[in-house]
This record gives structure tokens, sequence and C-alpha cells, in this order.
């Protein structure tokens, strides 16, 4: 051996492999300096007691994400997280995956680096080093990677061992023709292992396991034949692992046990993890001996069925389960610190004024318990606006590289029962009850009757005193519903907590939460001083049983609760896309709580009435940062329509999908500026403007720009002594000049906005608040 030539190429490979990362329009610095420095601050002040465990798994999770944008190759396909203990088959499998080795010949099946492996023409090996660098290796150096770097023998005998380069090596991508699946990359992980020290932040390798394997779309988990069974540490690690991915487990070297031996240690598998609650496909054996044998080719059509199934990111729904533990946590913190206070004030009460000697420590008491309150709210809030910039932040870096990244809603992310089968519970209700089904229900929720025009006077009051405390009069008080008058006002503390659990449980029924919903739901709660937030109760209502809402529907008849109950229902469930099934629930509602079909044609005139003002305050809210495109389906019918209002005091421009509009039909044209002035509001959403001229705005109280598409050239917008300006979710493109220029504004949101330059440089503004 020339051992010159062989540390020669060592040092070639390792000057290549810790190459420096060329300049990119992807930076990285903000989002890193957000999650290493920003959130663990966060932490300090009080997390959650398995906080570092999540965090840990956020940065894994990061760390992949960040995979997708350097290996370009990856985007669009479904990953496969191949995973197991140590030695379990799992490199061996992917060798012998196609009959062919989809991997080099001297590829140690011992992998210490996650390597993913996808279908090219030619084979290409590549990794990422630990300056974020992608650089390109010879196929046959993925073993000095793994663990046999500056290993050199002569003559059989070894006179320098060998060292891994996992430590400067994140992740290898092997590009294989032989790997047939085109829609798939196969993730293979290093061997999990218990960490070090318990509860350790260290990059153990069951850290990255279990990183790798839970931003995986699929799992195949493999299991050695010799071992007789599955393990409990295997079972302990599935168990720790996102429990939505499908999963199948693959009973590996099968040809060291006979058929009776291998049927046996498949029917054990079973049973050991159906007992610990552990769903999977499939159980299947294998071996790298006979490619076509045992069950590969069941294994192949979970395979191909996997490779036909369309790509979906799951990197959003990963990074905001964090988010969600915490939220959970801090709100949890703050209801028991409430009940706290609760006790105490109780206590003070039957307590003699004079007497000093217990009063004195029971209110020090209180008032540490109110600064504790104060604090977790003041931390929840602070993480509420990290997550913000968190999730602005990726989804610009996922649009320039298209990863698609769908923010999940919180409430949709809550671990919800499926034991609770209302429609169930709705018809066990009224058969107990003897309520017989009423065909009208449906005919007035089809439009087919109208029976409000046969109302008199005297029944609109009647109707009216059943939802509020206020007296019908000129003012109409259903009109200031819900922030005036509701009759849950005055019910005790228990029945508002079912009436919303219950309430609040019927609307996840119904489909994924809206947040026309949420601002709605938490404005009825906030004026009826409900005890909890509209997150706690949609968490309590997944514990609702059948019992409890029997003994609620009985009670809210009893005491003349259900037409209020039925209005804020009707309130939440009219925004959900109108359906025959979504009918039929409310028509079943309606029946079980004896409500008759002139009495629901009339409320459903209310929610109409309480609808209309309820979205135009939620498209007025001042932070205007939850504007959803259901809203404006809501409040603007006609998808295709430009809806205008204009007057001495008012220009609103209005539509659903960026409709073109030209300036010269709604500002004034002088020379080469449009102007715009002395107005209350300026309120412009979702509209294209090609703006060959320039835009000057001022002396405005509210100005308002929301998901518009501006296409300029060499004139700016220019918004000056204007009182509030809100600019959200704009793309800026084309500008020669700097887009936006800002004067004497008092108050500036300009937040989530593209600002793409003419040599395609773009710039995002996650939130820039400022009081000139």
């Amino acid at each position: 051996m020339n051992v010159d030539k062989v540390l020669f190429d060592n040092l070639k490979l390792l000057g290549n492999i810790i190459e420096r990362p060329e300049k990119n329009n992807l930076d990285f610095a903000d989002i890193e300096e957000l999650i290493l420095v920003q959130l663990p601050a966060i932490a300090k002040k009080l997390a959650p007691p398995d906080f570092y465990s999540m965090f840990n798994d956020f940065k894994l999770e990061f760390e992949k994400f960040r995979d997708f944008i350097l290996y370009k190759e990856l985007i669009g396909k479904n990953v496969v997280g191949v995973g197991g203990g140590f030695s379990s088959g799992k490199s061996s499998f992917l060798n012998a995956l196609n009959a062919e080795k989809a991997l080099p010949e001297d590829i140690d099946p011992s992998t210490s680096v996650p390597t993913y492996v996808i279908n090219a023409e030619k084979y290409k090996v590549s990794v990422i080093n630990i300056f974020r660098a992608k650089v390109e290796i010879l196929p046959k150096e993925i073993k000095k990677i793994a663990h046999g770097f500056g290993e050199i023998d002569r003559d059989g005998i070894s006179i320098m061992p060998a060292t891994s380069l996992s430590h400067i090596v994140k992740s290898v991508l092997l590009e294989s023709p032989r790997q047939r699946y085109k829609n798939l990359a196969f993730l293979d992980t290093p061997g999990y292992s218990k960490p070090e020290i318990y509860g350790s932040c260290a990059q153990t390798d069951e850290d990255i396991a279990r990183g790798n394997l839970n931003s995986s779309n699929f799992i195949l988990w493999f299991v050695p034949a010799e071992t007789g069974t599955i393990t409990l540490a295997d079972v302990k690690f599935i168990n720790s692992l996102r429990k939505d991915i499908p999963k199948v487990i693959v009973v590996s070297k099968a040809d060291k046990k006979s058929a009776t031996d291998l049927k046996n240690i498949c029917d054990n598998v079973r049973k050991v993890i159906t007992s610990k609650g552990i769903e999977v496909l499939d159980v299947l054996t294998y071996s790298r001996e006979d490619n076509t044998g045992y069950d590969s080719n069941r294994l192949r059509g979970h395979l191909e069925s996997w490779n036909d199934e369309e790509y979906k990111s799951t990197f959003a729904e990963n990074f905001k389960t964090l988010f969600i533990r915490c939220h959970e946590f801090y709100e949890s913190e703050i209801e028991k610190q409430r009940y706290r206070l609760r006790c105490l004030n109780m206590s003070l009460t039957q307590i003699e004024d004079d007497n000093e000697e217990l009063l004195k420590p029971l209110e020090l008491m209180v008032d540490d318990i109110r600064k504790n309150v104060v604090l977790l709210r003041s931390i929840n809030e602070e993480l509420r606006l990290l997550q913000l910039n968190f999730f602005t932040f990726i989804k610009l870096i996922g649009d320039q590289v298209n990863i698609e990244m769908p923010l999940p809603s919180e409430i949709n992310l809550i671990g919800y029962t499926q034991t609770q089968d209302l429609i169930g519970w709705i018809e066990g209700y009224q058969k107990i009850m003897g309520i017989p089904t009423n065909a009208d229900i449906m005919k007035v929720l089809k439009g087919t009757i109208t029976s409000t025009k046969h109302f008199k006077k005297t029944q609109y009051q009647e109707v009216i005193q059943k939802l509020t405390d206020l007296r019908y009069g000129k003012t109409k008080p259903i009109k200031q519903y819900p922030v005036m008058g509701h009759k849950l006002q005055k019910a005790s503390e228990a029945i508002k907590n079912m009436y919303f659990k219950v309430l609040c449980l019927m609307i996840r029924s119904n489909g994924d939460i809206l947040e026309e919903q949420k601002f709605l739901a938490s404005q009825i709660m906030r004026q009826v001083h409900a005890e909890y937030t509209f997150e706690e109760y949609m968490r309590q209502s997944t514990k609702v049983s059948r019992e409890e809402y029997n003994v609620f529907m009985k009670d809210i008849v009893r005491g003349h609760y259900q037409h209020i109950f039925m209005v804020d229902l009707l309130t939440m469930i009219i925004l959900i896309e109108d359906s025959a099934i979504k009918k039929s629930f409310i028509a079943r509602v309606v029946e079980a709580l004896k409500i008759t079909q002139a009495e629901l044609s009339f409320l459903l005139k209310v929610v109409e009435t309480i609808i209309e003002p309820g979205l135009l305050q939620y498209l007025q809210s001042s932070d205007m940062c939850t504007i959803g495109p259901n809203t404006l389906k809501r409040n603007f019918k006609d998808n295709k329509k430009l809806h205008i209002v204009r007057n001495k005091d008012t220009l609103c421009l209005v539509s659903l999908y960026q409709k073109k509009i030209h300036l010269v039909n709604y500002f004034d044209l002088y020379g080469n500026t449009y102007y715009i002035r002395d107005k209350q509001l300026l309120r412009v959403v979702g509209a294209k403007i090609s703006m060959a001229k320039g835009l000057d705005i001022s002396k405005i109280e509210s100005v308002q720009f929301i998901n518009c598409q501006f296409i300029g050239k060499n004139k700016p917008i220019k918004i000056h002594e204007c009182t509030e300006v809100n600019i959200i979710d704009c793309h800026f493109k084309g500008f020669k000049v700097e887009a936006l220029k800002f004067d004497n504004i008092q108050k500036l949101s300009n937040s989530r906005n593209i600002f793409e330059g003419n040599e395609g440089r773009t710039q995002l503004y996650v939130k820039e608040s400022q009081n000139v």
C-alpha cells in the first residue's frame, strides 16, 4: 500500500468535505438566531417539563427542512424513513431492494449519517457539511464518512486507526438509477441508542433517528429475525413517534429462521404492538438473500402505493407541535393560578375586616398569584409573536424553492378523541326523550319554507327576549349581539362551561375550525365572562361523554337556553361550506332542542344579522394579522366581482382573487402621480395594480392594503401624514426604486410582505411597527 497516496487522498477528501458554502439568496441567519437564541430565552423564564426534548426534535426538524432546501432533488418526493436498531438490516434492505444494489458495493450497512436514496439517471453522491454547504463526492468515499476515514493498514496490520467524519457531515444524498421509485426518497437513519445523559440535548443517535423518522411521510421499521420478537426498546421508541405516520414492520434476515418460526415471530410482534396501542399497516418478512421470496411482493405493494401518493409537506405541522405544547402548558398554568385565586378570594370573604393577622398574608398571596398570571400571559404572548415570525420566515423560504408550507390551525392539532359519535348521541337522545323527526325543519334549512312573514310583532319580541336580557324596542338590540345582552351572562359557571364545551364539540364535529369561528366564539366568551379561552374549551370538549351530553341537552331546555344555543351554533356552522350533511346535522339538533320551524326561520334571520357586523369587525381588527379567505367569501359572495364602497370619507375596493384595478378610476391624477387624501378610510383588499406612475397617499386616518400585488417601475408608493397604516401579505415586484416610502405615520404595521427587486432578489418584512 502506498501510504503517502492514501494520506493525500484522505486529506483531499477532508478538504473537499469542509468546503465553505457559496453565497446564495437563502439566508438562514435570522431564523437560526430565532431558534437558537430567542426560543431558549423564553423557555428560561418558564417552560413545560418536556420542553428540551421537544426543542431538540424541533431543531432536528429544522435541519431536515434545510436538507430539502439544499438537496433540491428531494423536493416533491415522499420520504420513507427506514428505522430500527443497530445492524437490523436497514442498509442491507436498500442495497437489495430491486434485486440489484441501489447503493455502491462498498457501503457498510452500519450507517452513522442519515442517508437519502433517490431515483436518478446516473450515480451521484452529495453531502451537506457543518457549514451547510452541499459538496459532491465519489460514491466509494461514503464508507470513509461512515466510519473508515484515515484507516491505513500494511500487510493486514493496522498502522493508523479509523475515525468517523460524521461529526462534520450532517447528511448524505445518493442518486441511483437502481432505486426505481421515482416519487420516493428512502432515508436510512442511524440505529438508535439511549442517550448517555438522560434529558441531555446532545444529538444522540436516538435523537437523530427520531427527528428523521418523525419528518417522514412513511416508516419501515426493521426487526431482525434472530431476536425472536420485537424488543421493548423498539416498542418504546416506536411509541415516541408520531401516531399519524403509516408504518410497516419488516422482520429482516428471514433466511435465518424456518417458516414456522417466522410465522410465530410475526404473530408475536402483532400481539406486542397491539397490546401497546401501536397501529401498523402490516408485519412482513424479508431477506436480502432471497429478494423475491418471503413477503417481498407485499412489501413492494406498499412501496408502489406510497410512490403513487401525492406529496404532502409535514414540516409546518411538525414545527407547530412545539408551540402548541408550550401554549397548552402556559394556559394550563394560568388556569391553575386562577383557581387558587378564586379559592383565596372565597376565603377572604369569610374573614372579618379587622382580622389583620389573617387578612395580610392572604392578600399577599393574592398579589403574588396575580403577578404570576401576568407573567404567564406575557410569556405566552411573547411566544406567539416569535411563532408568527418563525412561520413567516419558513413560508417565504418554502415559496422560493416550491415547498408547500400550509400552516395548520392550533385547534386542528389538538389530540381529539375518536370515540365521540356526536350524530349517534343526538339520535340516541331523541329516542330516549321520544322526540319525533320534523320534515319541515329540513325544508326551512333548504329555503323552501319562510315562516318569518307570519310573525307578529309580539312574536318577534318573544323570541328576542329568549335570546337576550334586553327588551325589544326601536334600537333592535339583537343588532348589538353578541357584544351586549347575551342570555348566558346570568348563567352559573357550570352552565357556561358545559355550554361552551358542547358548542366547541359541535363546531369541530363539522370540520376544521375556521379563524372566523374562533373570532366570533371568543367574542361571545369574553362578553359573558366565560372562565376559559376558546382553545381551552376546545381541549375540554374532547373529554365530553355521552352521559354529560344528555344531561346538558335536558338542562338547557329546562333553563330556556336552547334558542340562544341554536343561534350561537348556527352562527359558527353557517361559515362552513354548505352541504347536505351540515343541514342534516343542524336539523337533528333543532329537533332535539324542540325548536319549531317558525322559530328556526326567524333564528336564521337573526344569525344573518349577527354575522354581518361580526365579520365587519373581524376585517377591521387592529393588527389585521388574521385575515382569512373565508371572511371575504362570507362578506362578498360573488367571487368574480370587485366590491366597491365609495363616498366622501371612504374608499374600499375588495376582491377575492387579486382582481386587476386601474388607479385612474379611483384616484386623482396630476402629472405622473395618482393622489388620494383627506379620507377616514382607504381599504384595498385582493387587488392587482400596475403602476406605470407614482402613488401618493396622505392625510388619511386608516390605510389598509391586504393581499395586494403591486407591479411597479420607476415610481414609488408614498404614504405620509396618516394616522394608521396596515400593509399585510402584499407582493411588490419590478420596482427599480424603493417600493414604499413612509413619512409622518403615527402607527405603522408592515408585515408578511414580499419585495421582489428588479434583479430577482427577494426581501421579506416580517414585522415592522413604529410610532413617529
